[in-house]
């Protein structure tokens, strides 16, 4: 199980975890909206910050949440193409 918090609601998701039959790692299939090691579904708060837009909740948690995506933007970038 595992946690998907927005401005609105938390929610608890089961998550499917595998394990790989030739090298034995385990890994999770997440929803598309989740990413790994974050709770909060802040990816359309941090696309209005970035658009200049201004979006609800604290500004201190926006700016660790930007700052916590534009480090691992790479990984995004990767997930997405």
């Amino acid at each position: 199980w595992r946690y998907a918090v927005t401005e609105e609601f938390s929610i608890r998701i089961p998550i499917c975890r595998m394990k790989c039959l030739h090298c034995e790692a385990n890994f999770s299939i997440l929803p598309d909206f989740l990413i790994p090691y974050y709770q909060h579904t802040i990816l359309g708060r941090v696309l209005q910050n970035l658009e200049g837009k201004k979006s609800n909740g604290s500004r201190q948690l926006l700016k660790f949440h930007l700052n916590r995506y534009l480090k691992n933007v790479n990984w995004v970038h990767s997930f997405f193409v």
